[in-house]
């Protein structure tokens, strides 16, 4: 037999099956005298496509598009029902953590007056007592103004209050607030300063905050009776502080796992340290506001690095920076969502265009 195109080898099927004549068609003279010669010729090629495609069309159920369109309800509503639920969330965390630094504050307040001997004279053993219940006090203390901070990096209201900030003293200050901590391990802070290191435009408060939490893991993971350095020199446009312990370390493959929210190298491990690992996370949001970086270099068994900069220029628009860290990596989670949508409708769609079957 003779090459035929392929839609003439269709036609001729649909007219042995009979499905040729469920089709539009235009009528015509006979062809020649045989009785069974049809006695109908189909529409042109042209017409045939577009009954098929009609037909394809007429053939989907009814129910596909009324699913498909209960489908989207669900999901609107859904979507609806989860921003209130975050709504109510933050606004929980942000009020909660308000109303416990009050009474937290009172708290640490009178046992420092009790521990100075301003109430009186206290004995060696109650003076060790008190000094648990102010340490674990500070621990709680450190927890709630995670809590709120996060609850601010995730609204993204927290607030900047930039000033010229002597480093030495910044550094200073914040070594004689932690020592107390250190002297419980006898652990020894020191401090190395280069001497043309400028003064930087940055919210001191924020900065002190970073230093803290970085020094309050360095105590935490180090042996006893070590030494913590921090070490602050210029290089080029930026101040790097460098804060150097020879405690536990930290595996490579977790180094930069550490600064995400709620990660910790070792969660058994970490639980008897205390923390729920927001203060890094938080930590990496203040210096990338700032216009720095943060990073860690650290090999297990002796210890770790980590290093921040800031720029000596300072950033004009500190709050607007903040917003733009995306600490939460919200921006690959959304990535995530609309690939999954986008492929759930190609993947709908080809069904819908089956008929409601997917092949």
């Amino acid at each position: 037999m003779r090459n035929e195109p392929e839609v003439v080898k269709i036609l001729r099927e649909e007219e042995r099956t009979g499905k040729l004549y469920q089709k539009s068609s235009t009528p015509c003279k006979e062809l020649d005298s045989n009785e069974n010669a049809p006695k109908t010729i189909p529409a042109s090629s042209n017409d045939y496509k577009e009954n098929s495609v009609t037909a394809s069309l007429l053939s989907i159920p009814k129910q596909s598009m009324e699913q498909h369109q209960s489908y989207q309800k669900t999901i609107e509503e859904q979507i609806i029902q989860l921003k209130k639920l975050d709504k109510i969330k933050s606004n929980f965390l942000s009020v909660t953590s308000h109303e416990l630094r009050t009474p937290m504050s009172i708290i640490k307040g009178y046992i420092q007056m009790i521990l100075k001997g301003n109430l009186g004279t206290i004995s060696n053993e109650q003076k060790k007592a008190l000094e648990i219940v102010l340490r674990n006090s500070n621990q709680l203390d450190t927890l709630i103004q995670d809590i709120l901070d996060i609850s601010r990096l995730e609204s993204g209201t927290m607030k900047f209050i930039p000033e010229r900030t002597n480093v030495k003293n910044m550094v200073e200050q914040t070594i004689e607030t932690m020592q107390t901590i250190a002297d419980t391990k006898n652990i020894k802070i020191s401090i190395r300063l280069e001497e043309n290191t400028p003064d930087l435009i940055i919210d001191q408060e924020r900065v002190k905050q970073v230093i803290v939490n970085l020094l309050n893991n360095a105590i935490k993971f180090s042996y006893d009776e070590s030494i913590i350095t921090i070490i602050i020199r210029k290089t080029g446009n930026y101040v790097v502080f460098e804060i150097q312990d020879f405690g536990r370390g930290i595996p490579k493959d977790k180094q930069d796992k550490i600064f995400e929210i709620f990660y910790q190298t070792d969660s058994e491990r970490d639980r008897k340290f205390g923390g729920v690992g927001l203060g890094l996370a938080i930590s990496r949001g203040i210096i990338l506001s700032h216009g720095g970086n943060i990073w860690v270099e650290s090999e297990p068994g002796k210890g770790s690095t980590f290093r921040l900069t800031l720029p000596i220029t300072p950033v004009q628009d500190l709050e607007g920076k903040f917003r733009e860290a995306d600490i939460f990596k919200l921006k690959d989670t959304q990535r995530e969502i609309e690939n999954d949508l986008r492929d759930k409708t190609i993947i709908w769609n080809e069904s819908f265009e089956g008929g409601g079957k997917k092949e």
